[in-house]
């Protein structure tokens, strides 16, 4: 009887440690099936993200938003992929950019009117001289009252007066329409980028302020990434 006892002791410890094998080997499996998920289906698009936002920093600079959320990214987020506990520190990474974002989005609305309207009040403001013909009138007459040139908002974004002058002069010069006229201007063209400068000054400093932010959060995610990566681990912040 004793015998019989010990072989069923002996049966059930057996069992028992199978079992145990099992479940570690089915936990290892997920273990590994969650991180090649997670590789393909998060961490790498998410790379692939940041590095373009990491890649636009000289656009900025130009005036532009260095971020503009891809499909991808917007889809990954609608679907709840950030959701489970284990990607909490992304998730708040991800929150944290987006806020940074709105406020880049909200600076960039009011940067990009102010320029606008400096330049509209420095054209509405300036007489020019048509010579030999006595025409006098103020530069929105030949600009238009929506003017807009993209060479030109680069230039006062970028701070770049020569170019300012260079793109001033091939106006004029554009709306001259033949060597045989002459265009003169009431205040020198050095002086109306001045003007426009300081009337954007604000306005482009929180500008360049926003998206530097977003820029600085992007690489740090992009680092935590690539270290996650390297190490086949889950994501975390440092």
């Amino acid at each position: 009887m004793a015998d019989a006892i010990e072989l069923l002791a002996g049966w059930i410890v057996a069992g028992l440690v199978t079992l145990a094998g099992v479940l570690v080997a089915h936990r290892v499996q997920e273990s590994s099936r969650q991180r090649r998920e997670d590789r393909v289906g998060i961490y790498e698009p998410l790379r692939k993200e940041m590095t373009s936002i990491t890649d636009r920093e000289s656009l900025f600079k130009a005036g532009y938003d260095v971020w503009s959320p891809s499909e991808t990214f917007t889809e990954m987020l609608r679907r709840g992929h950030l959701n489970p506990t284990r990607h909490d520190d992304l998730r708040q990474d991800i929150d944290e950019l987006g806020k940074l974002h709105d406020a880049a989005k909200k600076a960039y609305s009011e940067f990009y009117d102010a320029r606008q309207e400096a330049i509209r009040a420095a054209w509405e403001t300036t007489d020019y001289f048509l010579e030999g013909t006595g025409e006098r009138a103020k530069l929105t007459k030949i600009f238009g009252l929506n003017f807009s040139n993209d060479q030109m908002n680069q230039a006062l974004s970028g701070s770049d007066k020569n170019w300012f002058l260079l793109v001033f002069d091939d106006l004029i010069q554009g709306a001259a329409r033949g060597p045989q006229k002459s265009f003169n201007v009431s205040v020198a063209p050095g002086e109306l980028y001045d003007k426009i400068m300081r009337s954007i000054e604000g306005p482009q400093k929180n500008f360049v302020a926003a998206e530097n932010a977003v820029l600085r959060k992007a690489r740090a995610i992009l680092s935590n990434l690539d270290k996650a990566l390297a190490a086949e681990s889950a994501y975390h912040r440092r």
